[in-house]
């Protein structure tokens, strides 16, 4: 993109590279010569596209769990993920890298269709905590009052929720 030289920061280079549908960009400064500041863009691009890959963890509107729903027209309500899911990461680091799905064990009606309910959390050793909304997949009515009592009686009694 945008190659450079000055007398007090050397040779410098701004670059975007495409492979195999991952775009890297580079930007280095501070090299003696023209010859070093090639060779070390292409060791570092190299380096880039070796140690680090895309990871596609989930696609929009893929179920990542469901949650119990109290008191409402339906056991329970899926819980989605809004938009693709695509990270990048160290290939090392997803060897030990956590998904796990946070949300309330049992979610008092009404819920709406595409009401926040939770989140995915993902961890990786060197990355920041990534957070993902969850949302209702589908909407889950109160029940009415008669509903209600019977639900009521079922837990109760048997100690079922729902």
């Amino acid at each position: 993109m945008k190659t450079g030289h000055t007398e007090d920061s050397g040779y410098g280079l701004t670059a975007s590279t495409i492979k195999g549908g991952r775009r890297l960009i580079l930007v280095i400064n501070g090299l003696d010569s023209k010859k070093a500041r090639s060779e070390e863009a292409e060791r570092l691009l190299d380096w880039g596209y070796r140690e680090y890959n895309n990871y596609a963890l989930f696609k929009a509107s893929e179920k990542a769990a469901k949650a119990s729903v109290w008191l409402g027209n339906r056991a329970t309500v899926p819980l989605l993920i809004e938009k693709d899911l695509e990270i990048t990461m160290p290939r090392r680091a997803r060897r030990n890298m956590k998904v796990s799905v946070n949300y309330q064990n049992i979610i008092a009606a009404p819920i709406a269709k595409g009401d926040k309910l939770g989140n995915i959390v993902i961890t990786a050793p060197g990355l920041e905590t990534i957070e993902i909304p969850l949302v209702a997949g589908e909407s889950a009515e109160r029940l009415g009052f008669i509903g209600r009592l019977g639900a009521l009686m079922r837990y109760i009694v048997f100690g079922i929720s729902g």
